[in-house]
């Protein structure tokens, strides 16, 4: 029969197989949110994926054998509708025994859906090269499908919850079922044996396997039900092999296994998939429950430094000298060290003929690195722009988009990237009312050569209002926030409760202010320094212990230039103070007032 809309047809039977092939990976990045509501136990976890995709695969040949029998539209629509009733198990179930069986029964409905789809893919394309292209998109969807519901999966659990990621399956089956009455044409029926033992030998051997395998991670080898469930899948998939040779119609022909091609085909595809499927299933678990992140945030830092004071002050050069080759050394131990986070600013040079001098001496320090590529593609590095600096040492802001974009490009362009890692906005631009420098920062974040964003020197309630404007971190928004904050300074506590609360990392520039010579004398560098000689450490590893004491999205950022300052604040790393000894510096009093600077760069109203 010619069909009237064939891009129609097409597009109904790929949206449903996109579907199907979505709900495969569609609850892997949820896992660990699963898991948290329904009780899940760790091994038992794997379920989620494994009572999907067994039954899926278990019965796919049996759902072929039945669409013969009954109509291939008919037992298409059927599939449909048992998938999006089981999906609505799956969203409704208020335990891990429920979800599971609705899992299951989606398997069922994808083994009957999955099929028939084909079926009626080939029959309403009989002919070259209108099947080649159709056959062409649906196989395609086959690594589109998962790779989206990674995608998808992790989103929706973010934004939402994680049961909306299956209702929506609901609206598009409703969808498809009446598209399909319209675009899709019934075939014939046929009379077929089916092979109804050779399907549940194999989906019940293959299960017992799996489940014997998954319970041997929770109990171990000697545990008897592992044994039993080992043996007793083996055997049953033995005798699937028996069925499968003595039956007149088998699910699977095993003649089809002595082609050298053909099965070294469908094991590199298994070997594949296989890895591929466990990789999803573990690494979304280990970057969400072992590293603390959410679904779709993936930096996370402990310790950066920065090398302003490389190109501060006299006359430093980029030509082979001492200073030079110091901060080179200083470098590639931090690097050396595991430190993977460095950061800079294009206004840091001795003058402003050499703008961007700290950038250049960074990338260069970077390329004599001994280090492999990859380790250094692993590098973060963090500059920032909108100050600007004329001749005559003309200090500025500028927060226009045009600005911006210039600013981020040149700064790219001496580190020698493509896109840097970490762009931060250095300064508010007083001459600019705060709304439209967000509208300009917004706009700068879609199109500008920048990897992620992040923010320096706001007040608690400008961040608000950027953060309402450009997004979070789960948004491809706005990342970190760099502001003062030391033993001497507290004043932005508030911007760091806002960080926490959007899971932003924040970086504190000066973390030592207040234990440095300069304040000797004072207070806090008595206590501090009390503190110090009885841990037997350094006053400025005791303020950086302070600082991650405040809070687990601080990043300490140390201004070093010394390989003995570096190695201090490494070794510093671990180092915890007692809820007491935390207590007694928090209490004293902070030294240092609002910086006038910040205070006249305030946006106009």
């Amino acid at each position: 029969m010619q069909l009237k809309h064939p891009k129609l047809t097409l597009a109904v039977i790929s949206l449903s197989y996109l579907m199907l092939t979505v709900d495969l990976s569609i609850a892997v990045t949820a896992l660990p949110l699963i898991q948290k509501d329904l009780g899940f136990s760790t091994a038992s976890l794997s379920w989620i994926q494994n009572a999907y995709t067994l039954t899926f695969g278990g019965l796919l040949l049996l759902g072929s054998r039945i669409g013969d029998l009954f109509g291939r539209r008919r037992m298409y629509v059927w599939g449909l509708l048992f998938f999006m009733l089981a999906s609505v198990v799956v969203v409704i179930s208020p335990n891990a025994e429920i979800m599971i069986l609705g899992r299951v029964l989606q398997g069922l409905g994808a083994a009957i859906l999955g099929p028939s789809s084909l079926a009626l893919l080939s029959t309403s394309f009989p002919d070259q090269p209108q099947r080649g292209k159709a056959m062409a998109i649906y196989g395609s969807i086959t690594g589109i499908g998962p790779t989206l519901g990674l995608v998808l999966g992790g989103l929706i659990a973010e934004i939402w919850d994680w049961r909306w990621a299956f209702l929506i399956n609901v609206p598009i089956g409703i969808v498809l079922m009446f598209a399909s009455h319209r675009y899709l044409n019934e075939t014939a029926k046929q009379k077929v044996k089916v092979d109804v033992w050779g399907a549940i030998f194999s989906t019940v051997g293959m299960g017992s396997v799996v489940y014997a395998l998954i319970r041997s991670a929770e109990f171990g080898w000697n545990d008897s039900l592992v044994w039993s469930f080992l043996i007793f899948g083996l055997l049953t998939l033995v005798g699937f092999v028996l069925v499968e040779k003595r039956i007149a119609a088998p699910l699977v022909p095993l003649r089809l296994f002595k082609s050298r091609q053909r099965s070294g085909a469908n094991l590199a595809r298994a070997l594949f998939v296989g890895s591929m499927v466990v990789y999803w299933f573990y690494t979304s678990q280990y970057l969400q429950i072992a590293k603390g992140m959410n679904p779709l945030l993936s930096l996370k830092i402990s310790l950066g430094f920065g090398f302003m004071n490389a190109s501060w002050g006299g006359a430093p050069t980029l030509e082979p000298g001492s200073a030079r080759d110091e901060f080179k050394r200083a470098l590639n131990t931090a690097m050396d060290a595991g430190v993977r986070l460095f950061d800079t600013a294009d206004i840091y040079a001795p003058s402003f003929e050499t703008f961007g001098h700290n950038e250049v001496l960074l990338r260069e320090a970077i390329e004599e690195w001994n280090a492999s590529q990859s380790d250094k593609d692993d590098l973060i590095i963090a500059t920032k722009g909108g100050i600007t600096r004329a001749k005559g040492e003309i200090w500025g802001r500028d927060a226009s988009y045009e600005y911006l974009m210039r600013a981020a490009e040149s700064s790219a362009k001496r580190l020698g990237l493509s896109e840097i890692p970490l762009w931060q906005h250095h300064r508010l631009d007083p001459n600019l009312s705060l709304s439209e420098q967000i509208k300009n920062l917004r706009k700068f974040n879609e199109n500008a050569p920048i990897r992620h964003l992040g923010l320096s020197n706001y007040s608690a309630a400008q961040l608000r209002l950027a953060l309402d404007a450009i997004g979070g971190p789960n948004d491809g928004g706005i990342i970190s926030v760099q502001n003062q904050l030391n033993p001497a300074y507290r004043n932005d506590m508030d911007v760091l409760e806002v960080c926490e609360e959007y899971n932003l990392a924040f970086l504190p520039w000066s973390p030592s202010k207040g234990v440095t010579e300069k304040f000797i004398g004072t207070e806090i560098h008595t206590k501090f320094l009390e503190l110090a000689k009885a841990r037997g450490v350094s006053i400025f590893a005791i303020s950086q212990a302070w600082l991650r004491n405040l809070s687990p999205n601080i990043v300490p950022i140390p201004g070093v230039t010394r390989i003995e300052s570096i190695l201090d604040a490494i070794g510093a790393e671990g180092l915890r103070l007692t809820a007491a000894e935390h207590n007694a510096l928090e209490n004293l009093p902070q030294s240092l007032p609002m910086d006038e600077e910040l205070l006249s760069d305030q946006p106009k109203s």
